[in-house]
């Protein structure tokens, strides 16, 4: 696993609230020799003052608004609707939709992105102890852009350890 440590990643980027600074382009080598595929796992991704708002609005476990998920690849709840985040956290997904956070991707994986704002199979994710998410395929093709996913962002808060980490996977080369 590529790790990229806490003393490579600080300050704010240029414009942006959100996240430490990360020159992604002195990633890239990483990405492309990770594997089993071009990964990389950041840690202390966010501010600390973004990943505290972030687990403070994170919904209740038994919220309605949660939409449950309970097969055999996955027991877990998803919220992907904007109207139900929290301010802070709608603004996250803002930035990490914008086209400056996306340049900086294109950086590290020299693909062309394009933001997915209906976080088709993203958005917020939980499950309690006991459930799942087994490894799998995501689609390939967006079922609504018909553009071919090509990263995935995964965000780990977990606020009673003082931890967060991101984790940037490419998927088209899963397929």
């Amino acid at each position: 696993m590529n790790t990229i440590d806490r003393d490579k990643t600080s300050g704010n980027l240029s414009g942006n609230q959100f996240i430490n600074q990360i020159d992604f382009a002195n990633y890239r080598e990483e990405w492309l020799n990770s594997k089993p595929f071009s990964h990389l796992i950041i840690d202390n991704f966010l501010i600390n003052k973004t990943a505290d708002a972030i687990a403070s609005e994170f919904p209740d476990f038994d919220n309605a608004a949660w939409r449950i998920y309970n097969n055999q690849i996955e027991v877990k709840k998803l919220l992907n609707h904007w109207d139900k985040f929290g301010q802070e956290t709608y603004k996250l997904f803002q930035y990490l939709n914008s086209r400056e956070f996306i340049s900086n991707l294109e950086i590290l994986t020299k693909c062309d992105l394009y933001a997915d704002f209906g976080l088709n199979g993203g958005g917020l994710h939980t499950h309690r102890r006991g459930g799942k998410l087994n490894t799998h395929l995501d689609y390939s093709i967006h079922p609504k852009l018909k553009l071919e996913r090509r990263i995935n962002i995964l965000i780990y808060i977990a606020a009673m350890d003082d931890f967060h980490s991101i984790l940037l996977c490419e998927s088209s080369s899963l397929f």
